[in-house]
């Protein structure tokens, strides 16, 4: 389905609402300077990639949890909140200001956000962390092994003023780098998403979250491309999270810099 840029921007915005937080339709046209509200009420209403694009998360200024997208509609969205920690009273959002989001944490090179992290372009910054990951070999052993100069690889093939191409991947309430990933172009039809977390991060759900947010990213701003995904045969942590996510193995493949890799499409 192809969707108007200010669709796209909206449901973008959606994915920013961290889990355990609400925001409303005022937050959101702030966030995204526009006072069409009736607009992004209407928008939030037909979301097609609900809760992955956590359209729940959207309360009326009232505290009022309000209508939901799904077909049961309010009561679905009361559940879906109480499970994520936030407290409902009456249908409304109980001290409601402690649980606002405003949107102001996000930062001027932001790509695409999930509830914890944040896929950046890349900075100066970023280079000396992204080197020591792309250093530690059991980090990379199924993806930039090879590599044999960091600091070259990052400076050429990093992005640092686009949204496509490898780039930065930080907490969002520390800013610190937990990895890499990005998308690209895989070929004239389809775009390819991919991630490398550092190992001192294992363990806490990050690979499948950034995969979600980008796999969703790539549904809303392109619709009409083929969505793909390759790994080393070997790695069965990155060939469980594709296919939790929905993709589907399709065969194997011989990529000049990658070596042979299983490619993954939606």
């Amino acid at each position: 389905m192809l969707l108007t840029p200010f669709r796209q921007s909206i449901y973008k915005a959606l994915m920013l609402i961290p889990k355990g937080r609400v925001t409303t339709y005022k937050e959101i046209g702030n966030y995204l300077n526009s006072n069409a509200l009736r607009s992004i009420g209407t928008a939030i209403s037909k979301n097609p990639y609900a809760p992955v694009v956590p359209c729940h998360r959207v309360v009326k200024s009232s505290a009022e949890v309000g209508k939901y997208s799904s077909k049961r509609g309010e009561m679905e969205k009361i559940i879906l909140l109480m499970q994520e920690g936030v407290e409902i009273e009456n249908k409304r959002v109980k001290n409601f200001k402690d649980y606002l989001y405003r949107f102001e944490d996000i930062p001027t090179d932001l790509i695409l956000g999930s509830s914890n992290l944040f896929l950046v372009r890349m900075k100066e910054e970023y280079i000396e962390s992204i080197k020591k990951i792309l250093e530690d070999k059991e980090v990379t052993k199924f993806t930039f092994e090879n590599i044999k100069e960091p600091l070259e690889f990052i400076r050429n093939n990093f992005n640092f003023d686009s949204n496509l191409g490898l780039s930065a991947i930080i907490k969002r309430d520390t800013k610190e780098v937990v990895g890499f990933g990005g998308i690209e172009r895989f070929d004239e039809d389809s775009y390819e998403f991919g991630y490398v977390i550092d190992k001192r991060f294992w363990g806490e759900g990050y690979g499948f979250e950034i995969a979600q947010a980008q796999l969703t990213y790539l549904k809303i701003c392109y619709p009409n491309s083929k969505i793909v995904a390759t790994t080393h045969p070997d790695n069965i942590y990155s060939k469980n999270i594709l296919s939790r996510l929905g993709l589907e193995l399709k065969k194997r493949v011989w990529l000049p810099d990658r070596g042979e890799r299983e490619l993954f499409a939606l």
